[in-house]
């Protein structure tokens, strides 16, 4: 809806400049040739003509473009790699999700720090919808354990978890159905 109004009050704003213009050009046409009476009629009246043309053009080509651009953000998601990124929350650094896109699906992996050797992901892929929302069904949920800078081992704790990210406001939240275990936050993309 965002889009929407300010789509049409740009060409609002279009309409008027070039009404603006249009007056501005019969007002020179008079003063500059006032030599004779005649000819000063036919180019105003002209003008007139051409003025109004051009504004009936001008606001059925506006029309259409919006028209145009209103059906193609109502018909269609968000392109496939608008929300890719790194994203953290300020107040929960042991947090972070990344989101890539390849080949149109989207991967979604949550990190959570648990202690400086054990961390929990979570990975899960899909599609967003106009709305802003993934919502799957093929999440995987590890446990990593750290035994030393360069070697970790990953236990599988499920696999085909539900749940959903949503991103409004450039703002991502996400909500697991399979534990609750979903961290509060605002989480922002760096």
């Amino acid at each position: 809806m965002k889009k929407r109004g300010i789509i049409i009050a740009v060409c609002l704003s279009v309409m008027m400049c070039l009404g603006a213009c249009s007056n501005k050009k019969e007002k020179e046409t008079t003063t500059k040739e006032s030599s004779t009476k005649g000819e000063v009629q036919t180019t105003v009246e002209q003008t007139e003509i051409n003025t109004t043309e051009t504004k009936n053009e001008t606001e059925k080509s506006t029309v259409d473009e919006t028209q145009e651009k209103t059906e193609k953000s109502t018909n269609e998601p968000y392109s496939s790699d608008a929300f890719d990124g790194t994203y953290t929350d300020e107040r929960d650094s042991n947090t972070i999700i990344e989101i890539t896109t390849n080949d149109e699906v989207t991967t979604v992996k949550i990190s959570m720090a648990v202690s400086v050797t054990e961390s929990k992901e979570w990975t899960f892929s899909g599609k967003f919808d106009e709305a802003g929302t993934l919502k799957y069904t093929n999440c995987v949920k590890n446990t990593v354990n750290y035994t030393d800078e360069t070697t970790s081992t990953a236990t599988e704790e499920y696999k085909d978890g539900k749940g959903s990210v949503t991103i409004a406001d450039d703002v991502l939240t996400w909500n697991d159905e399979e534990e609750g275990t979903s961290p509060e936050g605002a989480y922002k993309k760096l």
